[in-house]
């Protein structure tokens, strides 16, 4: 019985260090989004070539990374799988959420910034998952 105890507060423990550290993400990902459309709605926007669209999103999420590690060196994720497993399931399930968002925004008729479709969500999510992945403790 303890045993089984044991494992199933294991179990438990890991679904929500690997949880916490989506939301982490997913967190600084819309405070950026917010920021942008903030400052959209002041300063009227031009259109962006996809390919720097996609580099400032990586190059933001990047950013987002570092900052992250100021606020939270140690990564929640204490097991080297559960990190690599992160690498792949963090920036998709942020990519859908975001890309549901940005849907959301369409259907309202509001403005959709990169971040609110799927692969540019997706890369600023990799690009702070890979800074937190080989520069977190």
């Amino acid at each position: 019985m303890e045993l089984a105890l044991e494992l199933l507060l294991e179990i438990l423990l890991t679904v929500l260090q690997f949880f916490g550290e989506i939301v982490l993400q997913i967190l600084f990902e819309a405070g950026v989004e917010f920021i942008g459309h903030a400052l959209r709605s002041r300063v009227p926007a031009k259109p962006v070539h996809p390919a720097l669209a996609a580099l400032g999103c990586a190059a933001l999420g990047a950013l987002a990374g570092r900052i992250s590690l100021f606020i939270l060196p140690s990564l929640l994720l204490a097991r080297p799988w559960m990190r690599a497993v992160n690498l792949v399931a963090a920036p998709l399930i942020a990519g859908f959420v975001m890309s549901a968002i940005g849907n959301m925004r369409q259907r309202r008729e509001q403005e959709r910034s990169p971040l609110d479709r799927f692969w540019y969500a997706f890369l600023f999510a990799l690009s702070m998952a890979l800074v937190r992945f080989f520069w977190g403790r």
